[in-house]
């Protein structure tokens, strides 16, 4: 299995951080693991529902199947997802207001899992996956 743990302070408050990164519709902007969508753009992150994405793993397409396992609303978002030969994700993103209320703490969390993602592949994927990570935070910080 493969952990990513990140977390950055980003200049805006918990519900502007939340209103951005939550919107499908934008994930486009910030996160680079984003490719398209094969069907109607979801456009909310309720607790149950789910949705179909294609991500890149490793630069090439996925089709992800989502299911938001939990959205409060401007605190915590965690989807779990399912692609090919068994790869599982599950990505966390909890949302804090920092000292200031006009900024934010956000930790993310993302555990990668299958056949695919563990062996001789781990090294790579975990590099991958972490540098995809930063960029999509530092893409996020800037929609900020």
């Amino acid at each position: 299995m493969v952990r990513i743990l990140r977390e950055a302070e980003l200049p805006a408050p918990p519900e502007r951080v939340w209103s951005v990164a939550t919107l499908p519709a934008r994930f486009e902007e910030w996160l680079s693991l984003h490719v398209r969508w094969p069907d109607e753009i979801p456009t909310h992150m309720a607790a149950g529902s789910k949705f179909r994405q294609v991500v890149s793993l490793l630069g090439l397409p996925v089709p992800m199947t989502w299911t938001v396992a939990e959205s409060t609303e401007p605190s915590a978002l965690e989807l779990s997802g399912e692609a090919i030969a068994g790869v599982r994700v599950s990505i966390r993103f909890d949302i804090a207001p920092a000292e200031s209320n006009a900024t934010s703490t956000l930790r993310v969390t993302a555990d990668l899992s299958g056949a695919l993602v563990s062996g001789s592949l781990q090294s790579t994927v975990q590099k991958f996956a972490d540098t995809q990570l930063e960029t999509s935070i530092s893409r996020l910080s800037a929609l900020m």
